[in-house]
C-alpha cells in the first residue's frame, strides 16, 4: 500500500475504534484538557502581567507571586507527565481493540516503575526535540538575524528580497526540525503500551524505524489539521471528538510501525534461513 492508502487504513480504524468505545476516550481526553485549563486560569491569576513588572521600581514584592507561578509549573509537569503517558497507553490499548478501564490512566502516577519510564520518556523527548531545535533552528536563526543586519548596507530592495528569502529559509528549517521531532512520537506510545521497555533503546529504534517515515508521519499528522483549526474555532468544544481520533490514530500508526518493522527483519532474516 502507498502511503495515501495507509493513512486512510489508520484514520478510519481509529474512527471505528473510536466509535465502539466513545465515552472512555473522551474521558481519558478530557483528562489533560481539563487539568491544563485548570492550570492556564491560576497561573494567569497569579502571574503579574509584563508591564506592571517593567513599570514597578521594585520588583521584590512580585518576587512570591513568581515563585508560586514557578511552582505551580513544576508541579503541572510532575502531575502531567504520567497522566499523558497513561492516556498513550489507553489507547494504545483501544487502538488493539481493547476495552481498558478509564482508571487505566491514573495508574501512572501510583505505580513507581510506570512514572519513572512517563518521566524518563518525557525527558529523552524533550531532549531529542532541543537538539533538532539546535540543529535547524540555530542556522535559521542566524541566517535570518544576518539578512536583518544588510538593512541599509545594500539596496532596500535587495534587503527585502534577501530578509524574506531568509525568512522562508528559517520557517522550512523549523518545519524541518517539527518533522524529525515529530518522526519520535510512535516511541512514546510503545512505551507507553510497555513501561518495561529501554526508554533509549526504544527511542534509537524508532529513531532507525522512522528515518524513511519521517515525510509520511509528518503528512498523517498533518492530515489531521482541519480538526485542529476547528477545535480552536469551536473554543475546544471539538476536544471531545477529535483529541480521542487524534490519539487513537498516532497509537494505530504505531501498531502499523512495529508490524512494518517486525516485516521487514523477517525479510531480512529468510535468505539466510
Amino acid at each position: 500500500m502507498d502511503a495515501g492508502q495507509v493513512r486512510r487504513m489508520i484514520k478510519n480504524g481509529a474512527k471505528r475504534r473510536l466509535g465502539h468505545y466513545l465515552l472512555p476516550c473522551i474521558g481519558v481526553a478530557l483528562i489533560g484538557s481539563v487539568i491544563t485549563t485548570l492550570f492556564s486560569v491560576i497561573v494567569t491569576a497569579q502571574m503579574p502581567d509584563a508591564e506592571t513588572l517593567l513599570k514597578a521600581e521594585d520588583i521584590s514584592a512580585y518576587l512570591p507571586r513568581l515563585g508560586l507561578v514557578y511552582g505551580l509549573s513544576l508541579a503541572f509537569s510532575i502531575l502531567i507527565s504520567p497522566l499523558t503517558v497513561g492516556s498513550y497507553a489507553f489507547f494504545a490499548e483501544v487502538s488493539k481493540e481493547g476495552r481498558p478501564p478509564f482508571s487505566m490512566v491514573f495508574t501512572w502516577l501510583g505505580e513507581g516503575k510506570k512514572m519513572k519510564a512517563a518521566y524518563g520518556a518525557n525527558l529523552w523527548y524533550l531532549l531529542i526535540a532541543v537538539r533538532y531545535m539546535a540543529i535547524f533552528g540555530i542556522p535559521g536563526a542566524a541566517v535570518f538575524y544576518g539578512s536583518a543586519l544588510l538593512f541599509g548596507k545594500i539596496p532596500d530592495g535587495a534587503a527585502i528580497v534577501l530578509y524574506l528569502a531568509a525568512f522562508l529559509v528559517f520557517m522550512a528549517l523549523l518545519v524541518c526540525a517539527y518533522a524529525r521531532i515529530n518522526a519520535y512520537l510512535p516511541a512514546m506510545y510503545m512505551i507507553a503500551e510497555n513501561p518495561k521497555l529501554g526508554i533509549r533503546a526504544t527511542f534509537s529504534f524508532c529513531g532507525n524505524v522512522m528515518k524513511k517515515r519521517v515525510r509520511e508521519f509528518f503528512v498523517f499528522r498533518l492530515s489531521f489539521l482541519a480538526w485542529e483549526i476547528l477545535a480552536a474555532f469551536t473554543c475546544g468544544l471539538s476536544v471531545i471528538y477529535v483529541t480521542p481520533y487524534m490519539n487513537l490514530a498516532v497509537a494505530g500508526y504505531t501498531q502499523y510501525l512495529k508490524k512494518e518493522a517486525l516485516h521487514e527483519i523477517t525479510t531480512k532474516e529468510e535468505p539466510n534461513a
